[in-house]
Protein backbone atom coordinates (compact mmCIF):
# COMPACT_ATOMS: atom_id res chain seq x y z
CA UNK A 1 0.00 0.00 0.00
CA UNK A 2 1.40 3.36 -0.97
CA UNK A 3 1.72 5.92 1.82
CA UNK A 4 0.68 9.42 0.77
CA UNK A 5 3.23 12.10 1.64
CA UNK A 6 1.76 15.10 -0.15
CA UNK A 7 1.79 18.44 1.67
CA UNK A 8 -1.93 18.83 1.03
CA UNK A 9 -2.63 15.49 2.71
CA UNK A 10 -0.51 16.35 5.76
CA UNK A 11 -2.07 19.81 6.04
CA UNK A 12 -5.63 18.49 5.73
CA UNK A 13 -5.27 16.00 8.59
CA UNK A 14 -2.69 17.67 10.78
CA UNK A 15 0.52 15.98 11.91
CA UNK A 16 -1.23 13.65 14.39
CA UNK A 17 -3.93 12.58 11.93
CA UNK A 18 -1.42 12.00 9.17
CA UNK A 19 0.81 9.98 11.50
CA UNK A 20 -2.14 7.75 12.45
CA UNK A 21 -3.04 7.27 8.76
CA UNK A 22 0.55 6.36 7.96
CA UNK A 23 0.77 3.86 10.81
CA UNK A 24 -2.57 2.32 9.84
CA UNK A 25 -1.43 1.82 6.25
CA UNK A 26 1.84 0.28 7.37
CA UNK A 27 -0.05 -2.17 9.61
CA UNK A 28 -1.90 -3.44 6.49
CA UNK A 29 -4.93 -4.57 8.50
CA UNK A 30 -7.51 -3.71 5.83
CA UNK A 31 -6.43 -4.96 2.41
CA UNK A 32 -9.61 -6.02 0.62
CA UNK A 33 -13.26 -5.18 0.08
CA UNK A 34 -14.13 -7.98 2.52
CA UNK A 35 -11.98 -6.35 5.23
CA UNK A 36 -13.75 -3.01 4.76
CA UNK A 37 -17.22 -4.54 4.81
CA UNK A 38 -16.35 -6.48 7.97
CA UNK A 39 -15.04 -3.26 9.52
CA UNK A 40 -18.28 -1.40 8.70
CA UNK A 41 -20.36 -4.16 10.28
CA UNK A 42 -18.14 -4.15 13.38
CA UNK A 43 -18.35 -0.36 13.86
CA UNK A 44 -22.11 -0.44 13.25
CA UNK A 45 -22.50 -2.94 16.11
CA UNK A 46 -20.87 -0.48 18.49
CA UNK A 47 -23.28 2.50 18.48
CA UNK A 48 -22.27 3.38 22.04
CA UNK A 49 -18.71 4.07 20.85
CA UNK A 50 -17.67 6.83 18.47
CA UNK A 51 -16.75 5.53 15.00
CA UNK A 52 -13.07 6.30 15.63
CA UNK A 53 -13.04 4.43 18.95
CA UNK A 54 -14.81 1.48 17.33
CA UNK A 55 -12.04 1.47 14.71
CA UNK A 56 -9.40 1.45 17.47
CA UNK A 57 -11.17 -1.48 19.14
CA UNK A 58 -11.31 -3.40 15.85
CA UNK A 59 -7.58 -2.86 15.37
CA UNK A 60 -6.92 -4.37 18.82
CA UNK A 61 -9.34 -7.29 18.44
CA UNK A 62 -11.73 -7.69 15.47
CA UNK A 63 -13.54 -10.57 17.21
CA UNK A 64 -14.91 -8.56 20.14
CA UNK A 65 -18.70 -8.88 20.24
CA UNK A 66 -19.45 -6.47 23.08
CA UNK A 67 -17.23 -3.99 24.90
CA UNK A 68 -18.12 -1.47 27.60
CA UNK A 69 -16.50 0.39 30.43
CA UNK A 70 -16.66 -1.22 33.88
CA UNK A 71 -19.33 1.31 34.90
CA UNK A 72 -21.50 0.56 31.87
CA UNK A 73 -21.28 -3.22 32.39
CA UNK A 74 -22.58 -2.63 35.90
CA UNK A 75 -25.23 -0.06 34.92
CA UNK A 76 -26.81 -1.81 31.93
CA UNK A 77 -26.11 -5.49 32.54
CA UNK A 78 -25.49 -5.74 36.32
CA UNK A 79 -22.12 -7.36 35.61
CA UNK A 80 -18.75 -6.87 37.23
CA UNK A 81 -15.33 -6.96 35.61
CA UNK A 82 -13.21 -9.93 36.69
CA UNK A 83 -10.07 -9.19 38.66
CA UNK A 84 -7.02 -9.02 36.40
CA UNK A 85 -8.98 -8.66 33.14
CA UNK A 86 -7.08 -7.07 30.26
CA UNK A 87 -8.80 -3.90 28.96
CA UNK A 88 -8.88 -2.34 25.51
CA UNK A 89 -7.81 1.27 25.08
CA UNK A 90 -9.92 3.96 23.38
CA UNK A 91 -9.74 7.74 23.32
CA UNK A 92 -11.90 10.03 25.46
CA UNK A 93 -12.94 13.66 25.29
CA UNK A 94 -10.88 16.03 27.45
CA UNK A 95 -8.67 13.22 28.69
CA UNK A 96 -6.00 10.74 27.64
CA UNK A 97 -7.71 7.34 27.27
CA UNK A 98 -10.60 5.18 28.54
CA UNK A 99 -10.55 1.46 29.30
CA UNK A 100 -13.25 -0.92 28.08
CA UNK A 101 -13.75 -4.66 28.60
CA UNK A 102 -15.26 -7.40 26.45
CA UNK A 103 -17.82 -10.01 27.55
CA UNK A 104 -15.09 -12.52 28.42
CA UNK A 105 -13.88 -10.15 31.12
CA UNK A 106 -17.09 -9.90 33.17
CA UNK A 107 -19.24 -11.99 35.49
CA UNK A 108 -23.01 -11.71 35.95
CA UNK A 109 -24.76 -11.15 39.28
CA UNK A 110 -24.53 -14.88 40.02
CA UNK A 111 -20.80 -14.96 39.39
CA UNK A 112 -21.12 -16.79 36.07
CA UNK A 113 -19.20 -15.96 32.91
CA UNK A 114 -21.25 -13.87 30.48
CA UNK A 115 -19.38 -14.62 27.27
CA UNK A 116 -21.16 -17.81 26.23
CA UNK A 117 -24.73 -16.75 26.94
CA UNK A 118 -24.62 -13.18 25.63
CA UNK A 119 -25.19 -12.77 21.91
CA UNK A 120 -25.44 -9.60 19.85
CA UNK A 121 -28.81 -8.90 18.25
CA UNK A 122 -28.35 -5.64 16.38
CA UNK A 123 -31.45 -4.36 14.63
CA UNK A 124 -30.92 -3.14 11.05
CA UNK A 125 -34.58 -3.17 10.00
CA UNK A 126 -35.41 0.33 11.15
CA UNK A 127 -37.37 2.67 8.91
CA UNK A 128 -36.92 6.39 9.41
CA UNK A 129 -40.30 8.15 9.44
CA UNK A 130 -41.05 11.76 8.49
CA UNK A 131 -41.11 12.95 12.12
CA UNK A 132 -37.71 11.41 12.90
CA UNK A 133 -36.26 12.91 9.72
CA UNK A 134 -37.63 16.32 10.68
CA UNK A 135 -35.92 16.07 14.09
CA UNK A 136 -32.58 15.23 12.46
CA UNK A 137 -32.93 18.20 10.12
CA UNK A 138 -34.00 20.60 12.89
CA UNK A 139 -30.87 19.77 14.84
CA UNK A 140 -28.65 20.26 11.77
CA UNK A 141 -29.94 23.84 11.52
CA UNK A 142 -27.82 24.66 14.58
CA UNK A 143 -24.74 24.10 12.41
CA UNK A 144 -25.97 26.34 9.57
CA UNK A 145 -27.17 23.34 7.57
CA UNK A 146 -30.68 23.59 6.17
CA UNK A 147 -32.73 21.25 3.99
CA UNK A 148 -34.95 22.11 1.07
CA UNK A 149 -37.30 19.69 -0.66
CA UNK A 150 -37.58 19.84 -4.45
CA UNK A 151 -39.91 17.94 -6.85
CA UNK A 152 -37.08 16.16 -8.69
CA UNK A 153 -37.19 13.25 -11.09
CA UNK A 154 -36.94 9.90 -9.35
CA UNK A 155 -33.38 9.31 -10.58
CA UNK A 156 -32.16 12.45 -8.77
CA UNK A 157 -31.64 12.00 -5.05
CA UNK A 158 -30.44 15.51 -4.19
CA UNK A 159 -27.30 17.54 -3.65
CA UNK A 160 -25.58 19.94 -1.25
CA UNK A 161 -24.26 23.41 -1.96
CA UNK A 162 -22.54 26.28 -0.18
CA UNK A 163 -24.87 29.30 -0.10
CA UNK A 164 -22.66 31.67 1.90
CA UNK A 165 -19.04 31.56 2.95
CA UNK A 166 -17.30 34.20 5.03
CA UNK A 167 -14.55 34.82 7.54
CA UNK A 168 -15.23 35.66 11.15
CA UNK A 169 -13.05 36.83 14.02
CA UNK A 170 -12.28 34.00 16.39
CA UNK A 171 -12.51 34.58 20.12
CA UNK A 172 -8.96 33.36 20.74
CA UNK A 173 -5.71 34.72 19.33
CA UNK A 174 -7.62 37.15 17.11
CA UNK A 175 -7.42 34.84 14.07
CA UNK A 176 -9.99 34.91 11.32
CA UNK A 177 -11.64 31.59 10.60
CA UNK A 178 -13.94 30.49 7.82
CA UNK A 179 -17.54 29.40 8.21
CA UNK A 180 -20.34 28.78 5.76
CA UNK A 181 -24.04 28.09 5.36
CA UNK A 182 -25.18 25.03 3.46
CA UNK A 183 -28.39 23.79 1.84
CA UNK A 184 -29.11 20.12 1.24
CA UNK A 185 -31.65 19.56 -1.53
CA UNK A 186 -33.73 16.37 -1.19
CA UNK A 187 -36.19 14.78 -3.58
CA UNK A 188 -39.69 15.57 -2.32
CA UNK A 189 -41.09 12.44 -4.02
CA UNK A 190 -38.88 10.04 -2.09
CA UNK A 191 -39.91 8.34 1.14
CA UNK A 192 -38.50 9.57 4.47
CA UNK A 193 -36.07 6.66 4.83
CA UNK A 194 -34.64 7.24 1.34
CA UNK A 195 -34.40 10.97 2.08
CA UNK A 196 -32.46 10.13 5.25
CA UNK A 197 -29.98 8.04 3.26
CA UNK A 198 -29.47 10.93 0.83
CA UNK A 199 -29.18 13.42 3.69
CA UNK A 200 -26.33 11.57 5.40
CA UNK A 201 -24.66 10.99 2.04
CA UNK A 202 -24.62 14.73 1.24
CA UNK A 203 -23.51 15.59 4.78
CA UNK A 204 -20.73 13.02 4.48
CA UNK A 205 -19.35 14.91 1.47
CA UNK A 206 -19.34 18.08 3.55
CA UNK A 207 -17.71 16.42 6.57
CA UNK A 208 -15.01 14.82 4.40
CA UNK A 209 -13.94 18.26 3.20
CA UNK A 210 -15.09 17.89 -0.40
CA UNK A 211 -16.86 21.25 -0.27
CA UNK A 212 -13.78 23.01 1.05
CA UNK A 213 -12.55 24.21 4.40
CA UNK A 214 -14.83 25.25 7.27
CA UNK A 215 -12.95 25.95 10.48
CA UNK A 216 -16.14 26.64 12.41
CA UNK A 217 -17.10 22.99 11.84
CA UNK A 218 -13.49 21.73 12.10
CA UNK A 219 -13.48 20.64 8.45
CA UNK A 220 -10.27 20.56 6.41
CA UNK A 221 -10.08 21.09 2.67
CA UNK A 222 -9.76 17.67 0.98
CA UNK A 223 -10.81 18.63 -2.53
CA UNK A 224 -7.45 17.33 -3.74
CA UNK A 225 -8.88 13.79 -3.60
CA UNK A 226 -9.84 12.33 -6.97
CA UNK A 227 -13.56 12.52 -7.83
CA UNK A 228 -13.82 8.73 -7.79
CA UNK A 229 -12.22 8.59 -4.34
CA UNK A 230 -14.52 11.33 -3.06
CA UNK A 231 -17.56 9.37 -4.19
CA UNK A 232 -16.42 6.12 -2.59
CA UNK A 233 -15.45 7.77 0.71
CA UNK A 234 -18.79 9.59 0.96
CA UNK A 235 -20.69 6.36 0.24
CA UNK A 236 -18.57 4.49 2.81
CA UNK A 237 -19.36 7.03 5.54
CA UNK A 238 -23.07 7.25 4.65
CA UNK A 239 -23.44 3.47 4.60
CA UNK A 240 -21.81 3.24 8.03
CA UNK A 241 -24.04 5.98 9.47
CA UNK A 242 -27.21 4.28 8.23
CA UNK A 243 -26.23 1.01 9.90
CA UNK A 244 -25.33 2.78 13.15
CA UNK A 245 -28.88 4.13 13.53
CA UNK A 246 -30.27 0.65 12.86
CA UNK A 247 -31.16 1.11 9.20
CA UNK A 248 -29.85 -0.99 6.33
CA UNK A 249 -30.19 0.63 2.88
CA UNK A 250 -32.27 -1.38 0.37
CA UNK A 251 -30.25 -3.55 -2.01
CA UNK A 252 -31.05 -1.35 -5.01
CA UNK A 253 -29.76 1.78 -3.25
CA UNK A 254 -26.67 3.48 -4.64
CA UNK A 255 -24.82 2.95 -1.34
CA UNK A 256 -24.74 -0.80 -1.84
CA UNK A 257 -23.91 -0.46 -5.53
CA UNK A 258 -20.60 1.18 -4.53
CA UNK A 259 -19.71 -1.45 -1.94
CA UNK A 260 -17.38 -3.29 -4.35
CA UNK A 261 -15.20 -0.17 -4.49
CA UNK A 262 -14.40 -0.26 -0.76
CA UNK A 263 -10.70 -0.89 -1.29
CA UNK A 264 -7.35 0.40 0.02
CA UNK A 265 -6.44 3.64 -1.70
CA UNK A 266 -10.08 4.64 -2.18
CA UNK A 267 -10.79 5.20 1.52
CA UNK A 268 -8.83 7.13 4.14
CA UNK A 269 -10.10 5.47 7.32
CA UNK A 270 -8.89 8.23 9.63
CA UNK A 271 -10.72 10.91 7.62
CA UNK A 272 -13.80 8.66 7.22
CA UNK A 273 -14.14 8.02 10.96
CA UNK A 274 -13.71 11.70 11.80
CA UNK A 275 -16.31 12.61 9.15
CA UNK A 276 -18.77 10.05 10.54
CA UNK A 277 -18.40 11.63 13.98
CA UNK A 278 -19.06 15.07 12.51
CA UNK A 279 -22.28 13.96 10.81
CA UNK A 280 -23.51 12.13 13.92
CA UNK A 281 -22.98 15.36 15.85
CA UNK A 282 -24.79 17.49 13.26
CA UNK A 283 -27.94 15.35 13.23
CA UNK A 284 -27.75 14.51 16.94
CA UNK A 285 -27.07 10.81 16.63
CA UNK A 286 -25.49 10.96 20.09
CA UNK A 287 -29.00 11.32 21.47
CA UNK A 288 -30.10 8.50 19.16
CA UNK A 289 -27.29 6.32 20.43
CA UNK A 290 -28.22 7.05 24.06
CA UNK A 291 -31.86 6.22 23.31
CA UNK A 292 -31.06 2.84 21.77
CA UNK A 293 -28.36 2.11 24.33
CA UNK A 294 -30.73 2.76 27.26
CA UNK A 295 -33.12 0.33 25.65
CA UNK A 296 -30.27 -2.16 25.54
CA UNK A 297 -32.56 -5.10 24.77
CA UNK A 298 -32.97 -3.60 21.30
CA UNK A 299 -29.33 -4.52 20.71
CA UNK A 300 -28.23 -7.06 23.25
CA UNK A 301 -30.00 -10.23 24.27
CA UNK A 302 -28.87 -13.40 25.96
CA UNK A 303 -28.90 -16.58 23.90
CA UNK A 304 -31.88 -17.79 25.97
CA UNK A 305 -33.82 -14.63 25.07
CA UNK A 306 -33.00 -15.03 21.38
CA UNK A 307 -34.10 -18.70 21.52
CA UNK A 308 -37.39 -17.66 23.13
CA UNK A 309 -38.05 -15.07 20.41
CA UNK A 310 -37.28 -17.59 17.68
CA UNK A 311 -39.40 -20.26 19.35
CA UNK A 312 -42.34 -17.87 19.70
CA UNK A 313 -42.21 -17.13 15.97
CA UNK A 314 -42.09 -20.85 15.14
CA UNK A 315 -45.05 -21.55 17.42
CA UNK A 316 -47.10 -18.80 15.78
CA UNK A 317 -46.36 -20.26 12.34
CA UNK A 318 -47.40 -23.73 13.49
CA UNK A 319 -50.60 -22.40 15.07
CA UNK A 320 -51.39 -20.62 11.78
CA UNK A 321 -50.87 -23.92 9.97
CA UNK A 322 -53.22 -25.61 12.45
CA UNK A 323 -55.87 -22.95 11.88
CA UNK A 324 -55.60 -23.43 8.12
CA UNK A 325 -56.72 -27.07 8.43
CA UNK A 326 -59.61 -26.21 10.73
CA UNK A 327 -58.03 -26.76 14.16
CA UNK A 328 -59.13 -23.63 15.99
CA UNK A 329 -59.53 -24.88 19.57
CA UNK A 330 -56.55 -24.29 21.84
CA UNK A 331 -56.36 -27.93 22.96
CA UNK A 332 -56.34 -29.56 19.51
CA UNK A 333 -54.21 -26.88 17.85
CA UNK A 334 -51.65 -27.11 20.67
CA UNK A 335 -51.39 -30.89 20.33
CA UNK A 336 -50.64 -30.46 16.65
CA UNK A 337 -48.09 -27.72 17.34
CA UNK A 338 -46.28 -29.82 19.97
CA UNK A 339 -46.02 -32.72 17.53
CA UNK A 340 -44.58 -30.41 14.88
CA UNK A 341 -42.01 -29.07 17.35
CA UNK A 342 -40.88 -32.59 18.25
CA UNK A 343 -40.59 -33.51 14.60
CA UNK A 344 -38.91 -30.40 13.15
CA UNK A 345 -37.22 -28.68 16.12
CA UNK A 346 -36.45 -31.36 18.71
CA UNK A 347 -33.78 -29.16 20.35
CA UNK A 348 -36.56 -26.76 21.37
CA UNK A 349 -38.89 -29.41 22.79
CA UNK A 350 -37.68 -28.93 26.36
CA UNK A 351 -38.27 -25.17 26.24
CA UNK A 352 -41.93 -25.18 25.18
CA UNK A 353 -43.69 -23.96 28.30
CA UNK A 354 -47.43 -23.51 28.79
CA UNK A 355 -46.91 -19.75 29.00
CA UNK A 356 -45.12 -19.70 25.61
CA UNK A 357 -47.82 -21.82 23.99
CA UNK A 358 -50.63 -19.60 25.29
CA UNK A 359 -48.83 -16.43 24.21
CA UNK A 360 -48.13 -17.75 20.70
CA UNK A 361 -51.72 -19.02 20.38
CA UNK A 362 -53.22 -15.64 21.30
CA UNK A 363 -50.88 -13.78 18.93
CA UNK A 364 -51.69 -16.20 16.11
CA UNK A 365 -55.43 -15.76 16.77
CA UNK A 366 -55.02 -11.95 16.69
CA UNK A 367 -53.18 -12.14 13.36
CA UNK A 368 -55.87 -14.40 11.92
CA UNK A 369 -58.62 -11.98 12.96
CA UNK A 370 -56.70 -9.06 11.49
CA UNK A 371 -56.32 -10.91 8.17
CA UNK A 372 -60.02 -11.77 8.08
CA UNK A 373 -60.91 -8.13 8.77
CA UNK A 374 -58.74 -6.93 5.88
Amino acid sequence: MEVCTSKKEIKSQGQAGFFFKEQLEQARLYQSRFDYVQLIQFIARMPHLTPFNALLLNMQNPYVNLAFSADDWQKYFQCNVKLGSRPYIITRAFGPVSLIYDAKSVLDSNGHSLDKKLKLSFNTNRKINALELHEFIEYANKFNISVQYEPLLDVFSGCIEVVEKKAFLATTKGKKKTKANYIVYLNDFHSADVQFINLVYELSKLALGFLGKNEALSISDRRFRLKEQQEVEAVFVAYLLCLRVGMKPPSDNFLLRHEKEFMPGNIDLNAAMRAAQHVEKWINCNQERDYWFNKSNSFFKTQDELDEIELNQILQEFYAAAFSIGEISYKHATQLVQNLILKKYPHFSGYVSKKLLESAFLEAIAKKKAQNTN
